[in-house]
Order: C-alpha cells, then structure tokens, then sequence
C-alpha cells in the first residue's frame, strides 16, 4: 500500500510537469486566421512588399479603380453645373509657358485649328492620377490633331510654378507617367518633350471655377459647335475608353 500510494504520487507529479511545459513552450507558428498560418508583416489586405533596403515597392500596377482616382481641390468651390447641350462659354486662358506671353481662348484654338471637337482636362502636378491620366490624353492628341481633334491639358498651378510644371510635362522623371507611357506600349520624346498638348495655365482658377470644377482630374468634350457632349471626373481606362469613343462619335468615326 506504501509504493501504491508512492506511485500514484509520482504519476501526479510527472503529469503536472508536462503540463506546465506544453502550457510555457506556446506555438512555435503566427497568428493565424481560419486556422492557417499568415506570414509576418503582412495581411490578406494592404500587404507590402520591400526591397533589399526594406524600402516600400511602390511600383507595382494596380487594377484601374483600385486606387483613389479624384483628388478634391481644397479652397475650389463653384455652383456651376454643365450638363450635355450646354453651350461652353468662350474661354479665355495663358498659355505654357507664360513668360512667352502666349494666350488663346476656347473658340479661337478651335477655329484655328479648323477643330470638330476640343477635349479640355483640368490637373496638377502634385496630382498623382493626373499625371497618370496625361500620357492617355498625349496618345490621343497625336492620333487625332490631323483630324480635327483639339486636346487641352489645362493645370490649376499657380503661374509662377513653371518650373514645375516644365518638369512634369518632360515625363521622364515622373514615374505615373513613365508608368502610363509603359502600360500604353510607347513613349517617343517630340522636340524633346513627352507631353506636347497645348497646356493651358489657369493659374487664377478661373477657366475652372466657370465649369464647375472642384475635384481633378476633370475632363470635358466639346462639339464644333461649343455645345458639352461629355464630361467624366477621376481618371481610369474605363473612363478614358469611354471618352475615345465619344471622341470617335463626334468626329463621324
């Protein structure tokens, strides 16, 4: 009876060892969800990738929609609202660079240029879907300016940013261009500009607040006859599809 007793103390006590052990020596897995191992650092939304200098790869395209694609510009209000049919007022505008002194206005381009329609964007250079909207914007000018089409790319900067402006228009330092120029399948430098529209400079707002633009990037399409057949806000392909074929439809394509 003494080594029973003896015994069943000695089982006691090794059972409650190994339980003492398994409870401190824990998983030697993460955190997991439904039951699976996640690896560290990351989750199934928002996961980052870094570089050999754990540096944020910020180059990685994403589908059209997935990022925020309008920018609302602070300060900018209007109660102006177009709707398709409405006569566009003739705008007047300086255009880049403006120490050139060079100026034009919405009807006067387009008589000068014989035009059947004018596509006018309003952007930013501190505005990131814009600048990936633009090389869209040069691909359709150089398909269309023998055509009859007129694009505008007017910046909201202030007038004394052209230095800035200059250096975005060149392209080849601003990675959403590149990045747009890249998915367009090419990028061919004229007189040594990636960007060779017509850039209006509506340094005082005022084109802008006169078509009831708040939010960049802004996009309108204008008929020979001045009327607005379209307009869209933000930038995708979906939206610059939509507006190449509106584009075609007005031209008689």
């Amino acid at each position: 009876m003494k080594y029973t007793k003896i015994l069943v103390l000695f089982l006691a006590v090794v059972l409650l060892g190994s339980f003492v052990l398994t409870a401190c020596g824990g998983s030697n897995t993460n955190p997991t969800d439904n039951g699976k191992p996640t690896d560290q650092g990351t989750t199934d939304q928002g996961t980052t990738d870094q570089n050999n200098n754990g540096q944020t790869d910020q180059g990685t395209d994403k589908p059209a929609g997935e990022e925020d694609d309008i920018l609302v510009v602070p300060g900018m209000e209007s109660n102006v609202r177009l709707n398709a049919g409405d006569v566009v007022p003739d705008l007047k505008f300086k255009l880049h660079p403006v120490y050139a002194g060079s100026e034009s206005s919405l009807y006067q381009i387009m008589e000068e240029n014989n035009a059947k329609a004018l596509v006018l964007d309003f952007w930013a250079v501190w505005c990131e879907p814009c600048k990936e909207e633009l090389p869209y914007l040069e691909q359709l000018h150089r398909q269309y300016k023998d055509k009859g089409l007129v694009v505008l790319a007017a910046t909201i900067d202030p007038f004394e940013d052209e230095v800035s402006i200059m250096e975005t228009l060149d392209g080849t330092n601003d990675n959403k261009i590149k990045k747009s120029w890249k998915k367009l399948g090419e990028f061919e430098l004229i007189d040594g500009q990636a960007i060779t529209m017509n850039i209006p400079v509506d340094g005082d707002r005022a084109m802008s607040k006169a078509l009831g633009v708040t939010s960049i990037p802004r996009t309108f399409l204008i008929d020979k006859d001045h009327k607005l057949v379209y307009q869209h806000t933000g930038f995708d392909e979906g939206k610059v599809n939509e507006l190449i074929q509106k584009v075609k439809e007005v031209m008689g394509e």
